[in-house]
């Protein structure tokens, strides 16, 4: 799951050799997961907000956004909703400079 800006996703906005997203990844910027005055959303509204993504609570998610910060947000926010999640440390740095690695 990509937690960065949907200029990051879509390969507009880049912070690496290559722009775009890790093949199959599902985007949900960390962002949306905040109510308008920063707090998070309640938890029925967080719920909502990643199952219309079509992701199964028994799906294991992989984050990740450019250096794994938001990536965490978005990680500590799925495992309170009982999702198995982890984060891909390398994030988009990695992925996005290494040119053998697919990209969308």
């Amino acid at each position: 799951m990509d937690a960065r800006s949907w200029l990051e996703y879509t390969g507009w906005l880049r912070y690496a050799a290559r722009g775009g997203h890790i093949p199959g990844a599902v985007h949900l910027e960390w962002k949306r997961t905040l109510q308008g005055d920063g707090t998070l959303r309640p938890p029925p509204q967080l719920k909502a907000l990643v199952q219309h993504k079509g992701l199964p609570p028994q799906q294991r998610i992989i984050t990740y956004c450019q250096s794994g910060v938001r990536a965490a947000h978005l990680a500590w926010v799925l495992g309170q909703l009982g999702y198995e999640v982890a984060v891909y440390d390398g994030s988009w740095a990695e992925w996005g400079n290494d040119p053998q690695l697919p990209v969308e």
